[in-house]
């Protein structure tokens, strides 16, 4: 599962990367990644592989160089379910 999100231009000093399970309440921090100054134009990625099966909410939150922290956004909703290689003739 990868996640993408857009950077924000503000004093941001770095970016919290946060999953709970679809029916869950707790969010649970998986990655922190630090922010490139001026990134309003700048694109973010997670990669989440050590998700298993099942339906899960992700969000990020910005951490501001005063280390006051947004709530998470808006979670984006996934369903992971199990997959079998393909194989080609």
């Amino acid at each position: 599962m990868v996640i993408e999100w857009r950077g924000t231009g503000a004093s941001i000093h770095h970016y919290q990367v946060y999953r709970r399970s679809l029916d869950g309440e707790d969010w649970t921090a998986l990655y922190t990644l630090p922010a490139i100054l001026d990134d309003q134009d700048l694109w973010y990625e997670f990669e989440d592989s050590g998700v298993t099966n099942g339906s899960y909410v992700y969000g990020v939150s910005a951490i501001a160089m005063n280390f006051t922290t947004s709530p998470p956004s808006p979670g984006l909703e996934s369903h992971v379910k199990e997959t079998a290689p393909i194989e080609v003739p």
